[in-house]
């Protein structure tokens, strides 16, 4: 059971502002509006609405939905897939949700798709994700090009059936810039902003060339607007900003221009984010608790969008980021009120405030941050009073002061984040004791946790060591589980727990007591994160002891301290996923990061480790 809180702001709330989430319990990758339209059921929007929250998004295809007649061969169950969506629709509204759709379009195209046998030039540049074999079945091959005559019938012509079909629709919420090929300048980093090395750096279509990225992006934004046009003069489009910064330097003056007057402007709070910890320059480009901003960025495009005349949107994640999710929501209630002040006070008309993970509105933190999001009079110091309250409400008036206090050291922990790309996507710290340890020296790539068939294990620290030194990813997570333990420690007082780090004989017959529920999810960030950093200890006493001539004993006593070390921590984690299988599980994947008996099978390979070469633990 989630902690939840009451809101007090109902009667406040302004019914033009849009508060946005996403069910999480639907697969973003697979046919979510079709094969699990039984998941949008009353139940459901009943809890976005008692969130607070007044609009859900879903992820859809537009040729998986309307049907061309230049492409019958894309029509795959389409009048079925219309049907369950105006469903989705009709319940969403009983509980006055809205429905948007968010979608990556024009769409790329397969290898042999029938549609080049009419329009051979609608076959832009290869996709260069689509060559790496963990990409292989889910990457279209070819980028759609936007310069044949087809594409004002697949856009403009496809958005006005789109709404024609369904009336009701919300809007749409549509990325440009994006990992997912479409146009032929969708995977091309002209600025090298990203510095992905599978980006091109030039478009490769003869015919794009004559055009520019910004130029090719805002007619693919208004070509879908017209068609939407069409048939609504009241759904909205949202042109998300994300990874502009590809094709115009920030704050995309350019483009924004361009736009019709209607058409939303979204930009994420912290991307483009600098912050100072410990002497080191952190650069902040993904979604972040730990970076509170408003960015330079953010208030650039917001302030452009202003003088515009455009509607600003933020997206800000209220539950978990890829800082870590591998809990329902991150326990940051501080950190929260003061990043959703910011996006209110930016004159936001609404906030989309999940990926496609951490979309549950029953959050004592989804709640926070619809309160203080609909509430024009909530101000920074009214935060302390509000999140004290909040504590009483999920721990009682008994533990609520030690709640408040747990949350205080939290806040203060989180700030020493280490925060870069590649370790928050591809380190080891959402499987925690659940990450399987190899004693090798072969560098074995970290895995993808965010991706269904990844494994759970890896060696390579280059892969996400990369700004920081693996040293000053310990030290950092260091100076974090050390503040962040004496949150810990203050409930465990309170629960009369003398031993929190170990499998707890109390844990049962304290599972229905009042805030146990957050506590467990601040025990397991800190297990995780102390896990990650053994792991990294345990990686370089490997490489040391594979490279060293001599006896040996001293990686041998720091790699068995380790390991015993792990040991109570894979006990508690065990503990916790039994009566907790929210816990570990990633939305993103759609699976359980570990099972128990994953842990049994690392304290089983402890007790059999002898320092053979190729060993997992």
């Amino acid at each position: 059971m989630i902690p939840t809180i009451s809101l007090k702001y109902m009667t406040q709330q302004n019914p033009k502002r849009e508060l946005v989430l996403r069910n999480c319990q639907t697969d973003f990758n697979g046919d979510e509006i079709l094969e699990e339209c039984e998941k949008f059921d009353q139940p459901y929007f009943d809890s976005v609405r008692d969130g607070g929250y007044n609009a859900i998004w879903i992820h859809a295809a537009l040729r998986n939905l309307v049907t061309f007649e230049e492409a019958p061969h894309w029509n795959d169950r389409n009048v079925d897939r219309v049907a369950a969506l105006n469903r989705i629709i009709a319940q969403g509204s009983q509980s006055g949700i809205s429905v948007y759709l968010y979608i990556t379009e024009p769409k790329g195209l397969k290898e042999g798709d029938p549609i080049f046998d009419k329009y051979p030039d609608l076959k832009g540049p290869v996709n260069p994700l689509a060559l790496r074999p963990q990409y292989a079945d889910v990457q279209p091959k070819y980028a759609f090009c936007t310069r044949c005559e087809f594409t004002e019938t697949y856009l403009t012509g496809g958005f006005r059936k789109l709404f024609s079909q369904c009336a009701d629709l919300a809007g749409i919420i549509m990325i440009t810039a994006s990992e997912i090929v479409s146009h032929c300048y969708s995977n091309v980093d002209v600025k090298n902003l990203l510095n992905e090395d599978f980006k091109y750096r030039e478009v490769l279509c003869p015919r794009c060339k004559n055009f520019s990225a910004g130029q090719t992006a805002v007619d693919v934004i208004e070509k879908v607007r017209k068609g939407i046009r069409a048939s609504s003069s009241t759904a909205k489009l949202v042109a998300w900003n994300w990874s502009w910064g590809m094709y115009e330097e920030a704050p995309q003056r350019e483009m924004i221009s361009a736009l019709s007057k209607d058409v939303i402007i979204m930009c994420d709070l912290q991307r483009g984010g600098n912050k100072t910890v410990e002497g080191f320059d952190i650069f902040v480009d993904e979604y972040s608790f730990s970076y509170l901003g408003p960015s330079q960025l953010f208030n650039e495009t917001a302030g452009v969008a202003k003088e515009r005349g455009h509607e600003l949107w933020t997206k800000m994640p209220v539950n978990v980021t890829h800082e870590f999710l591998s809990v329902p929501y991150l326990p940051l209630p501080f950190r929260l009120a003061k990043k959703t002040i910011s996006v209110r006070n930016s004159a936001s008309t609404g906030m989309v405030c999940c990926w496609n993970y951490g979309g549950d509105a029953t959050t004592l933190m989804a709640r926070l941050a619809s309160e203080i999001f609909h509430d024009e009079t909530f101000s920074p110091d009214r935060i302390n009073p509000r999140v004290r309250s909040i504590a009483e409400e999920i721990y009682g008036k008994q533990r609520g002061e030690a709640g408040y206090r747990a949350w205080q050291e939290y806040d203060i922990a989180f700030e020493y984040f280490p925060f870069e790309i590649p370790l928050i996507y591809y380190g080891p710290h959402m499987h925690g004791p659940g990450f399987e340890w190899v004693f090798t020296r072969e560098d074995i790539p970290m895995p993808e946790y965010y991706l269904n068939k990844a494994g759970r294990r890896g060696t390579k620290l280059s892969d996400w060591c990369v700004r920081f030194t693996p040293q000053e990813v310990v030290s950092l997570l260091g100076k974090l589980t050390d503040r962040w333990r004496k949150g810990i420690e203050i409930l465990a007082e309170s629960f009369g727990v003398s031993q929190p780090f170990d499998a707890m004989p109390e844990f049962e017959s304290l599972v229905s007591e009042p805030g146990f529920d957050d506590w467990t999810y601040g025990r397991t960030i800190y297990l995780h994160f102390l896990s990650t950093i053994d792991f990294i200890k345990f990686r370089l006493a490997t490489l040391d002891f594979f490279e060293d001539s001599s006896p040996r004993a001293a990686q041998r006593t720091i790699i068995k301290g380790l390991l015993e070390a792990e040991k109570p921590r894979i006990r508690a984690m065990r503990q916790i996923i039994q009566s907790y299988p929210n816990i570990g599980y990633a939305e993103e994947a759609q699976k359980h990061l570990f099972t128990v008996s994953d842990l049994d099978q690392r304290l089983a390979n402890m007790e059999r480790f002898s320092f053979e070469e190729g060993q997992e633990i």
